[in-house]
């Protein structure tokens, strides 16, 4: 059943951590896939349209493969891992790294809303991409009291990429969390549960807070104070500290609105009409995207059930590379895996080569055609999306597909976007 539609026109030696990792449950970050200034000067656009997706890494695949054609001096932006060794697959890589997220590595980052009115409570959540055997931590959140106030803080979650191929999710435990000087400063300590090291990502805590500035315009920094944060592996007898960077946010308070008063209705005027004037108007020439991207999911799934959804495509042309997002009710649904072997498009494999829970309820998918420099042509379909149905009867959920953040979707031979219709679907729990 299709529902709405959008219309729009590394090293080698970090492919063990992306097999273990990559499904973590990381977030949407701008600073991993936005790239001011063009691809002259930032690593991992080579396209150099100041965004990082899909099409950088069909670019990184024809320098390769085509050197004479592709030289390096035209995409200085190549270098996604910044290892100088000329255009490699680790560079591809990190370019798949930087669309889900999880570049760079052990990165902690605090998430807020960007804006919020007097007398309001929100939660900031500390993001993390991708940790190597993290066990425990202890870090401290520093605000502006006058501004906003803590009122408690709660359990963190990371996922792992078991080696069986499943997802495995793991609590991160806040063990305790105080406000030594008052508000101004929390102090959290979080381990996963049983002390065990997990290599995958998520966020170690999310953070409540209550906006209790009726100013406008007043501002807090959320930022971590560095000199306190630490992450331990789970060495033994020794836990070995992990070297981690650590990242802030802020918060701007809004104006209240001012409710605007509905207009007093016109004294009703009969107007004249001017005569009717026949013409011939000529058609208004439409351009219509040839391919479809959507959803393919039963109408109805039982309660505590399982599903597949797939994602269709229409015919299309030289598909070499594609990013984008699939979006659900994860308060309905769980996302438990989307397989490395992709899709099948007229034949022919469409291999899926990242995939990561960005947030909850959003899975972002990387996948590409086998081989480097190759492409596919056809319809069938790109990826399949296991859920586990976690809602109760008469619940509903939407799946929609759309195009990755920062002009992800499709991408041919040449790097060149396809355009695509972007059309849901949804399902509905029975019992």
């Amino acid at each position: 059943m299709r529902r709405a539609s959008w219309q729009t026109g590394v090293v080698a030696a970090m492919a063990g951590l992306l097999i273990v990792g990559a499904l973590a449950l990381v977030p949407s970050v701008v600073w991993a896939v936005s790239c001011p200034g063009g691809g002259t000067c930032c690593p991992g656009d080579p396209t150099g349209d100041g965004r990082i997706n899909a099409g950088d890494i069909t670019l990184v695949e024809l320098c390769i493969l085509d050197p004479s054609g592709y030289p390096n001096s035209s995409y200085p932006g190549w270098d996604a891992n910044e290892d100088s060794l000329g255009p490699n697959s680790g560079d591809v890589q990190a370019i798949e790294y930087m669309i889900v997220g999880l570049w760079p590595l052990n990165h902690i980052h605090l998430e807020a809303p960007d804006e919020l009115t007097y007398c309001t409570n929100f939660t900031a959540l500390a993001h993390t991409t991708l940790l190597d055997d993290f066990a425990s931590g202890s870090y401290e959140v520093t605000y502006n009291a006058s501004v906003i106030e803590v009122t408690g803080v709660s359990n963190g979650s990371l996922m792992e990429r078991a080696p069986n191929g499943s997802a495995v999710f793991y609590n991160v435990n806040v063990t305790g969390w105080s406000l030594p000087s008052g508000q101004g400063m929390v102090r959290i300590n979080s381990s996963v549960d049983g002390g065990q090291g997990v290599t995958g990502s998520g966020y170690l805590s999310v953070i409540h807070f209550h906006v209790n500035s009726s100013s406008p315009c007043d501002t807090s920094g959320i930022a971590f104070n560095t000199s306190a944060c630490v992450l331990y592996d789970d060495g033994m007898p020794t836990p070995g500290e992990i070297n981690a960077t650590w990242a802030g946010d802020s918060l701007h308070v809004a104006a209240v609105p001012t409710p605007t008063p509905s207009p007093s209705p016109s004294p009703s005027v009969t107007p004249t009409l001017s005569p009717t004037v026949s013409a011939t108007l000529s058609p208004t020439p439409t351009s219509t995207p040839e391919v479809d991207v959507w959803i393919d999911a039963p109408s109805e799934v039982p309660e505590s059930g399982s599903f597949v959804a797939y994602v269709n495509v229409s015919e299309v042309e030289k598909l070499a590379s594609a990013d984008y997002d699939v979006v659900y009710d994860s308060a309905v649904l769980e996302l438990t895996d989307v397989p490395y072997a992709g899709g099948v498009i007229n034949g022919s494999a469409f291999p899926v080569d990242m995939w990561a829970v960005v947030e909850p309820g959003r899975v972002r998918i990387i996948q590409s055609a086998p081989g480097m420099g190759s492409w596919v042509s056809g319809s069938g379909y790109m990826a399949e999306i296991h859920f586990d149905v976690n809602g109760s009867n008469c619940d509903v959920s939407d799946i929609e597909p759309m195009p990755g953040p920062f002009d992800g979707g499709l991408f041919n031979s040449s790097t060149m976007l396809i355009p695509c219709n972007w059309i849901s679907d949804s399902v509905h729990v029975s019992n």
